[in-house]
């Protein structure tokens, strides 16, 4: 006989939930017996947050790999070519990077600071008498 596809699915589907419920295990022990968890960023006051104070199922920022937030590129982009959307992308990824530990805060400043500077020269150059 066949297997439901649907009774596979639901079954996959209560498999992962159960282990993303699962508590995050130390990565290591002290000789005391302290259990050591990894640091995975820092809240807006600067007080550092472990694997152990998540929620269970909380995704863990990347910070092993240094990953470049890619809206931070797009607004270092966007701010040299564009204004508007430099300036929009640039505020967007700055909260973004605060919030995920990401690498990209000087691209997304880049790109605010070159939307901010091509604004105000748009700007300058419509008011101004010939």
């Amino acid at each position: 006989m066949a297997e439901n596809p649907q009774n596979r699915e639901a079954e996959q589907a209560a498999a992962e939930e159960t282990q993303r419920n699962q508590p995050v295990p130390p990565i290591a022990v002290t000789a005391a017996g302290e259990p050591i968890y990894a640091l995975v960023g820092s809240t807006a006051d600067g007080r550092p947050v472990y694997s152990n104070e998540l929620a269970p199922g909380t995704a863990i920022p990347d910070q092993a790999t240094g990953r470049t937030n890619t809206m931070a590129v797009l607004a270092l982009v966007f701010g040299l070519l564009f204004r508007v959307p430099g300036i929009i992308f640039g505020h967007i990824v700055r909260e973004q990077i605060a919030r995920t530990g990401e690498r990209g805060a000087g691209m997304a400043f880049a790109g605010l600071l070159l939307g901010y500077l091509w604004l105000g020269i748009a700007i300058l150059t419509l008011f101004v008498p010939r």
